[in-house]
């Protein structure tokens, strides 16, 4: 019992550590450039990251008050540490292209509010969950940091990929493959089977849906 008690925890925790390792990861100091010239940086921000995300579960307020702090601090994530139009051109690449700057802009504010909703609100502490980082590699545009995540008896474990791009900012993660099922490949896969089905039309159809399944985050 004991075994599937924690099979099951880590399922629905890693439901929402999906978004959370795209959200977490960033290295300062990087400027943009036309191909990455060094992965330095892209493990120890992995980590340092995952500790200040366990440090604000463990030193933050109890009850609700903690839950409204905790929900604070994610958020600040999403704003400062995820790389959303990178996500959103991957995801919505056949119609990206050819877009002009205000669709692109409602597009990536409807996908960011579904990850929001999917996601972020489902972030659990991973206190319970162990980290473990074993590489990183790079490629034009993407530092890669690959991993695994278990639990702390051994029930559940998991590959973890993190795919870092570099920003006038530092490094922002935009994607995350967990057991080599990808966030970003996941949304796409979608969409693309929209476009090919019903065309654009079909593409800007389904994201007014989402748009009004998930309407604008309620910042605590």
């Amino acid at each position: 019992m004991h075994g599937r008690d924690d099979g099951s925890r880590a399922a629905r925790w890693l439901t929402g550590c999906l978004l959370l390792a795209s959200l977490v990861l960033i290295a300062p100091g990087r400027s943009a450039v036309p191909c990455l010239r060094s992965s330095e940086g892209g493990q120890e921000a992995v980590r340092q990251s995952w500790d200040a995300l366990r440090a604000a579960h463990r030193d933050g307020l109890p009850g609700p008050a903690g839950a409204r702090q905790r929900a604070r601090v994610l958020q600040r994530l999403v704003d400062q540490r995820l790389d959303l139009t990178a996500f959103t051109a991957y995801v919505l690449q056949g119609v990206w292209e050819g877009a002009t700057a205000d669709p692109r802009a409602r597009w990536t504010a409807i996908l960011r509010r579904v990850l929001e909703a999917r996601h972020l609100q489902r972030l659990r502490d991973p206190s319970p969950v162990t980290l473990t980082l074993t590489g990183v590699s790079m490629t034009c545009e993407d530092v890669v940091v690959t991993g695994t995540i278990a639990t702390r008896r051994g029930a559940v474990k998991s590959d973890v990929t993190f795919y870092l791009r570099s920003t006038p900012g530092g490094f922002r993660a935009w994607n995350v493959h967990v057991d080599g099922v990808s966030l970003a490949g996941t949304w796409r896969t979608r969409f693309d089977r929209i476009l090919s089905r019903d065309g654009p039309a079909g593409v800007m159809a389904e994201l007014a849906l989402l748009g009004d399944r998930y309407p604008e985050f309620k910042r605590p």
